[in-house]
């Protein structure tokens, strides 16, 4: 059980449903959501948003060093359960290519950006193979992050 959590909040499913934040929040993720290593995944974003002049990448840090992870997104929010995590984006879900954690845990993926995307908010998340997790899945997911994007 996560410090500061009764042991019915530590294994209920549907606690995004309630109103949770800080610290309490981080540490339900912190207990639910760590990797075989117990670190936690973390999405973040760089480049520019803009469709007419940018380029804009997705990266995780705290992944599984050297292993295989791509990034998914949907067009709305999510919080259901997903293997030993939380899935952040609601289906229809649109996967990007494999890509390689370096060995220090890190990716970058690069993000298409069209005139499509105007005005449109992708609610990003990264899974990645974790072999040894110890809850037999195999894998772990990060946090996720919404963008939406301008012209």
């Amino acid at each position: 059980t996560a410090p500061g959590f009764a042991t019915s909040d530590a294994t209920d499913p549907y606690i995004w449903q309630e109103e949770v934040e800080g610290e309490r929040a981080m540490d339900w993720v912190k207990a639910h959501n760590a990797t075989s290593l117990g670190t936690l995944p973390t999405i973040g974003g760089v480049g520019s948003t803009s469709v007419a002049g940018g380029s804009f990448s997705l990266t995780v840090t705290q992944a599984i060093p050297n292993t295989s992870s791509l990034y998914f997104y949907g067009s709305a929010p999510a919080a259901l359960p997903f293997k030993q995590g939380w899935l952040c984006s609601a289906s229809p879900l649109v996967r990007a290519p494999l890509v390689q954690a370096s060995g220090s845990g890190s990716a970058v993926a690069p993000v298409s950006l069209s005139p499509a995307l105007i005005g449109q908010t992708r609610h990003f998340q990264w899974w990645m193979r974790d072999p040894a997790n110890p809850d037999g899945t195999g894998t772990s997911l990060s946090n996720a992050l919404s963008v939406t994007f301008c012209p």
